[in-house]
């Protein structure tokens, strides 16, 4: 677990299907990462996916954001490559332009470099201008995925 000013990060437990597989289930939330919602059986297997993970990797993986009262959305920071970790984040469309991604993402960096790793990485969707745009404006480049021309590799060197 970190948190930031306003947000608390919890890496995701068994505790936690019933409130993060509705995230999974959600058009807004899932329309830049799958490109669609996902069914009760594909959030289930996805949520029993990141947990397995989360469960061999204490320190890493998938959290909930909460703001002081409610769950607002969740990340991802997962190592990329030997020295750099992916930060990705999802809001509830209700808690955006509020200032909350912006805040979870000065708050991974900041993990990411407390943890010294050498660099961050963001895989955006690149019909995800809003995305995008934020992560260029903490200082992240941005490059084609050579392997999927529907994403953008962005990165920031820490």
């Amino acid at each position: 677990m970190f948190s930031a000013e306003r947000l608390t990060f919890v890496h995701l437990t068994a505790q936690h299907k019933d409130i993060f597989t509705p995230l999974l289930m959600d058009n807004q939330m899932m329309r830049y990462i799958t490109g669609y919602p996902l069914s009760l059986l594909e959030a289930t297997e996805r949520y029993e996916r990141h947990l397995s993970y989360n469960l061999a990797h204490n320190d890493v993986g998938y959290y909930l954001i909460f703001n002081k009262e409610n769950l607002i959305g969740y990340t991802k920071f997962t190592p990329y490559e030997t020295d750099a970790i992916e930060i990705g984040y999802a809001i509830l469309p209700e808690y955006r332009k509020k200032g909350y991604a912006k805040e979870s993402i000065q708050t991974m960096i900041a993990e990411a470099k407390s943890r010294l790793y050498a660099k961050a990485v963001g895989l955006c969707d690149a019909m995800n201008t809003d995305s995008i745009n934020l992560l260029k404006y903490f200082g992240f480049t941005p490059r084609p995925d050579t392997f999927n021309p529907s994403t953008v590799i962005l990165t920031l060197n820490l």
